[in-house]
């Protein structure tokens, strides 16, 4: 039976006009049926992921050449942080790993067989990841292929609004947990660092040093290592986003739109 991706009719355009405050320019598209897409990630190569209809994942990798791999699960977390292997979480409780064509490397890792129940998970390594206790309120660092703890934080006292963790990730030596209203950054041996005030958004993503938010037609970057912010308006019925160092991809009604940062 052939994937669902195959149904789509990709059609590859070069366009060459300004977009956005002449930060971003258009340089291909790929038109499809957006409804149902319910996650789009990047990983550092440029490579995108998307879940269709819940029964699917995507892998648009950057010479346009499409895999796909049947899901029969929900997915709650698409890993991509090594970037010749993706990483599922399925309702928060199984991991399984993937390689470039999305084949499955070994079996799934049931992880409340360990008495892990997450709310956030990020890989580190072939060996290692972080995941966020709801319960301790800890940042805690598991080896998944020997099925033993390795780290664990002091225990995170959130900040006014915020709940829980969302999501964790990594970049130099750094951990950041985003929550809510708020970033709690911590070092790689589990010391709370610092936080940060994030503005009001629906949508985020992060990239190399920064996370993207975005709300109504704009979208703020903030430098999650110096602190900077930056803001670029235009961002028109935008359904989702992710970027990948200077590339940026749109989700929109008629398909995925890849934006070019201009230098």
């Amino acid at each position: 039976m052939k994937s669902l991706a195959l149904k789509y009719s990709l059609i590859l355009t070069l366009i060459s006009f300004q977009f956005v405050q002449a930060q971003y320019k258009i340089t291909d598209s790929i038109f499809f049926e957006t409804a149902n897409i319910s996650k789009i990630t990047s990983n550092a190569l440029g490579d995108i992921h998307l879940i269709l209809n819940e029964k699917e994942l995507i892998k648009i990798k950057k010479d346009k050449s499409i895999k796909s791999y049947p899901l029969n699960k929900i997915v709650t977390k698409i890993d991509s942080n090594l970037s010749l292997k993706t990483f599922l979480v399925y309702n928060y409780q199984e991991l399984q790993i993937l390689d470039d064509n999305l084949n499955p490397i070994q079996d799934r890792i049931n992880l409340n067989k360990y008495n892990i129940f997450p709310s956030a998970i990020s890989v580190s390594d072939s060996q290692t990841l972080w995941y966020f206790d709801p319960i301790e309120l800890r940042l805690i660092q598991w080896n998944y292929q020997l099925k033993s703890m390795i780290n664990k934080s002091n225990m995170l006292f959130f900040k006014e609004g915020d709940t829980t963790i969302e999501e964790i990730y990594q970049t130099k030596n750094r951990i950041f947990l985003k929550s809510q209203n708020w970033i709690y950054e911590f070092d790689f041996f589990g010391n709370s660092k610092n936080t940060i005030l994030l503005n009001t958004h629906e949508k985020y993503c992060f990239s190399r040093d920064y996370i993207h938010l975005l709300d109504d037609n704009s979208l703020t970057t903030i430098n999650l290592v110096n602190h900077e912010i930056s803001t670029v308006d235009n961002f028109f019925n935008v359904k989702d986003f992710t970027m990948s160092d200077d590339q940026l991809f749109v989700i929109k009604n008629k398909g995925l739109y890849i934006y070019t940062r201009i230098n």
